[in-house]
């Protein structure tokens, strides 16, 4: 009942090996289908009291500007697995060109780059 977000956010970061922890936060959905941060300063108890499901979702919270300024790989993974699913969801909002490009992206970033030997 005393569980503070900040800790149960700090376990999650712990297991998913993450430092750099400032751009992601916790969500979840509230009774009203509305969806909400987990506040870091306020009891998860509190936060979540009278859901029949207690479900909470990693996300990113902010987008850096430079992802290359960031200092671990597996910070940009995370954010690139947002993108994808953001980009698979129809919730960026970009040109069909645009998508389009994203998407070869993605295709590259899990397959790699274009060898006519192996495709």
């Amino acid at each position: 009942k005393d569980t503070l977000g900040h800790w149960l956010f700090d376990r999650v970061c712990e297991k998913l090996n993450l430092v750099e922890k400032d751009y992601f936060g916790l969500r979840y959905v509230d009774l009203d289908n509305q969806r909400h941060w987990l506040d870091p300063l306020k009891t998860v108890y509190k936060q979540l009291k009278g859901l029949s499901k207690m479900v909470l979702c990693f996300r990113v919270k902010f987008y850096p500007e430079d992802p290359m300024k960031l200092h671990e790989e597996i910070t940009r993974y995370y954010l690139f697995l947002q993108l994808r699913r953001d980009l698979h969801h129809g919730r960026l909002l970009c040109s069909h060109e645009e998508s389009i490009q994203l998407a070869a992206y993605v295709i590259q970033s899990e397959l790699g780059d274009y060898d006519p030997q192996d495709h």
